[in-house]
């Protein structure tokens, strides 16, 4: 590489650097935001859950959910013994990690949403997904988990009101 160029990296190395500080700043804010009015958060983890958890730990949150979670098994582990809840989207019908994730989590500890407006696919089509496909969701769970649709519903239902103390 010419010299212009490494510097041109670097100067986009820290550029990047300094973008995550100030992602992991607000996120600081925002949590303790959430710990100091006992507030429930909702967290977007994807690809970085390990610091997100660790961070939402550390800054002392009592409810805090991990939005679509599709990530590693062991994390998910510690996301509900910490007492944090998952939600899942209409990528558990047909996604390998959010179906796995899902799977594996209790079912005493997961939301149900649909991520609304994203462009989704599943085994027949691309769909636009529109609050109402939270029951494609909720089916999709309920066949998931193996459990009747109307107790997974109930649950699922219970566990929001608990969440945000409705």
């Amino acid at each position: 590489m010419e010299q212009s160029d490494n510097k041109a990296h670097d100067k986009w190395v820290r550029s990047d650097q300094v973008e995550r500080q100030k992602q992991k700043d607000s996120f600081v804010f925002h949590l303790n935001l959430s710990r100091e009015f006992d507030l429930p958060i909702v967290i977007h983890s994807r690809g970085a859950w390990r610091d997100c958890l660790s961070m939402t730990q550390e800054a002392g949150v009592k409810r805090a959910l991990f939005h679509w979670y599709s990530g590693p098994v062991d994390i998910l582990d510690k996301i509900i013994d910490s007492g944090f809840y998952v939600s899942t989207s209409p990528s558990v019908a047909y996604s390998p990690e959010s179906q796995k994730a899902m799977a594996h989590a209790p079912i005493e500890r997961i939301l149900i949403e649909t991520d609304s407006p994203v462009k989704y696919k599943d085994a027949q089509d691309f769909f636009m997904s529109e609050p109402k496909d939270v029951l494609r969701t909720w089916k999709a769970l309920a066949g998931l988990k193996n459990l009747d649709e109307e107790k997974t519903l109930m649950t699922v239902n219970a566990n929001a009101k608990a969440f945000f103390r409705i």
